[in-house]
C-alpha cells in the first residue's frame, strides 16, 4: 500500500494535520504538503523526508504528479481550507481524490484499540495526560495530540502498539467519522458558532460520538452531559456517590493539587498531582479513569503521576517583565478564559 499511494496535505503546518502526516511517514508512505508559513512542524516533517512547499499553488500539484507518476495521489484537507483555495481547486480539476483529515485519522485509528477524546474544552490536556500515563505504565500506546508535550518534544507518537489515542475535533461535524473502542467526553458547551446553529445542534453531534463509541466515559459534573448523553462510566471531581471514578481535591497550591481518589464511592488512596487548577484536575481524573477501565493497576498509575506535564501553550510560563509574570495559554472560549484567570489567581 505505501508503494501505491502518496498523500499531499494542503495546510500541513497545522498541529492536527502535521501529526497525521508524521504517522503516515512512519508507516512508510510518501508525504508532501503545503502551507503559507514555515513552523516547527513543517521543519520537522521536512527533516523526516516530506516534500514541503512554502506556498499554495497549482505548481505544487504539478510537481507531485511528476514526481509520483505511478502512485495514486490523495489530497488531505481540513475545514480550515476554504473552497476557493487555489491548490484545492486544481486538485479537483485534475480529478485527484480529496479526503478530509478526519477520514485519514479514522483510517489510522481503526488499526488499533482506539481511544478518542472529545468535548468542547480540555481535549489536548486530557489526551496528553492519558498518553503519558498509558505510555509509562504499558509502553504500548501511540497518539496524535493537538499540542506538543515538553517531555516528548512532539505531538505525534507512533509505534507498533495496542492502543492509539487522539483528540477528536468537533468544530466542523467531522466527529461523526470515528468508530471507537473507548470514547471520552469532557464536556459540552456552545462553541464554533459558524458551524453549529444552536446548543441543540452541538448536542446532536456529541450524541453521534456517543453512538459511535463501544464504551463511553464521561464527565459526570457536566450538566448537559448528564441530561443528554448515556454513558458506561462517569468521573467527577465534586462527588463520589453514583460515580465510577472520583478525584476530590483536598488542597491546591500554585504548583500542585492533593486529591483523594475513589472508585464506586470507595476511597482508594490520596495522591499528589504536579499540576494546579480544578479544570486540570478533571482532565487528569478522566485520564486515570481510562487507565483503570483498561485494568492498569492504580498503584502503578500513582507512581507515574509525577511525570504529568501540560502541553505547550497551556498555562505555559514565558518569563517576567517589570515584575509581571507572562503566561501563554490557548484559552479562547469564555469558559476557558474564565478557568485560566481562576488558575492564575
Amino acid at each position: 500500500m505505501p508503494d501505491t499511494i502518496h498523500y499531499h496535505f494542503i495546510g500541513i503546518g497545522g498541529i492536527g494535520m502535521s501529526g497525521i502526516a508524521q504517522v503516515l511517514i512512519s508507516k512508510q508512505f510518501s508525504v508532501s504538503g503545503s502551507d503559507l508559513v514555515s513552523n516547527d512542524q513543517t521543519n520537522k516533517l521536512c527533516s523526516q523526508g516530506a516534500n514541503i512547499f512554502n506556498n499554495q499553488s497549482q505548481k505544487n500539484i504539478d510537481t507531485i504528479l511528476k514526481k509520483y507518476p505511478s502512485k495514486k495521489i490523495i489530497a488531505v484537507i481540513s475545514s480550515a481550507i476554504k473552497k476557493n483555495n487555489i491548490e484545492l481547486n486544481y486538485c479537483i480539476e485534475k480529478k485527484i481524490t480529496i479526503r478530509h483529515r478526519s477520514e485519514i485519522l479514522s483510517m489510522i485509528m481503526n488499526n488499533y484499540q482506539s481511544i478518542g477524546v472529545a468535548g468542547t474544552h480540555g481535549k489536548t490536556s486530557t489526551t496528553s495526560f492519558l498518553f503519558t500515563l498509558l505510555d509509562l505504565c504499558t509502553n504500548d500506546v501511540s497518539a496524535i495530540i493537538g499540542g506538543v508535550l515538553p517531555k516528548y518534544d512532539s505531538n505525534s507518537f507512533i509505534k507498533d502498539t495496542k492502543y492509539f489515542i487522539s483528540e477528536l475535533d468537533e468544530s466542523d461535524g467531522s466527529i461523526s467519522n470515528y468508530k471507537l473502542n473507548l470514547g471520552i467526553l469532557n464536556n459540552i458547551d456552545y462553541d464554533h458558532c459558524d458551524y453549529y446553529k444552536s446548543i441543540e445542534h452541538t448536542i446532536n453531534a456529541f450524541k453521534l460520538f456517543e453512538s459511535n463509541s463501544k464504551k463511553l466515559l464521561v464527565n459526570g459534573d457536566c450538566q448537559i452531559i448528564q441530561k443528554h448523553i448515556k454513558a458506561d462510566y462517569k468521573w467527577s471531581t465534586i462527588i463520589t456517590k453514583d460515580v465510577d471514578y472520583s478525584l476530590i481535591p483536598i488542597s491546591q497550591t500554585s504548583a500542585s493539587t492533593i486529591a483523594d481518589y475513589y472508585e464506586n464511592g470507595r476511597l482508594i488512596n490520596r495522591i499528589e498531582i504536579p499540576i494546579p487548577g480544578q479544570h486540570n484536575l478533571s482532565n487528569i481524573a478522566a485520564a486515570i479513569a481510562a487507565c483503570r477501565i483498561y485494568k492498569i493497576d492504580f498503584e502503578k498509575i500513582k507512581s507515574k503521576i509525577s511525570n504529568l506535564d501540560l502541553p505547550h501553550k497551556r498555562f505555559e510560563f514565558r518569563g517576567d517583565i517589570a515584575g509581571r509574570t507572562i503566561v501563554d495559554d490557548y484559552a479562547h472560549h469564555p469558559k476557558e478564559i474564565e478557568a485560566t484567570i481562576k488558575l492564575g489567581r
